[in-house]
């Protein structure tokens, strides 16, 4: 299973570069699956690294007063809900990121949004080259996002803007040539 990860702050355009990324890859065959980190209320998460100014209490999935979540105030460990059209796992707490690639397995490829800590090629996005630029890293392989219009390269990197059907083509491009395998 390859994976890549897309960092970056509220509203830079991740989420754009995720699904244009998923898509590409689901159009050229792949089995794709995703996991978005939520950096509202984590320990030691600043505004810089993601941090929506809107939001800084703990997120949760669950809704309070819910049947789930009151199954979860009761004691249950993990609560599994299902409807119709979907099935949400909703474990206690924050598992790790090898767990989670290891739940995500047999996937062909897996787009982590907003997980700073995975050891994976990476994709970063911003509004401003300053912000942009905070979280280049060594396996960073390409700008997308706010900072990538009208740009074709950001110190060195190339800057594709996924709102055109070219530049969604070839970041998915780049990620089925720059993915990493995923660290199970």
């Amino acid at each position: 299973m390859k994976a890549v990860t897309i960092v970056g702050i509220s509203g830079s355009g991740k989420t754009t570069a995720a699904e244009a990324v998923i898509r590409g890859l689901r159009e050229r065959g792949y089995t794709v699956a995703s996991a978005k980190s939520i950096a509202c209320g984590r320990p030691g998460v600043t505004r810089r690294e993601g941090l929506s100014p809107h939001r800084e209490e703990p997120f949760s999935i669950d809704t309070p007063g819910s049947n789930s979540d009151r199954h979860r105030r009761a004691g249950s460990q993990l609560v599994i809900t299902r409807a119709a059209r979907e099935t949400a796992v909703l474990f206690q707490e924050e598992l790790p990121l090898a767990q989670v690639l290891t739940i995500l397995g047999g996937f062909d490829y897996v787009v982590l949004e907003g997980d700073y800590d995975a050891p994976l090629p990476r994709i970063v996005t911003g509004w401003e080259e300053s912000d942009t630029a905070e979280r280049i890293n060594g396996r960073t392989f390409a700008i997308s996002g706010r900072a990538a219009a009208g740009r074709e390269s950001f110190r060195g990197l190339p800057a594709l803007d996924v709102t055109t059907r070219e530049g969604a083509a070839a970041l998915t491009a780049l990620v089925e040539k720059e993915a990493g395998e995923a660290p199970l």
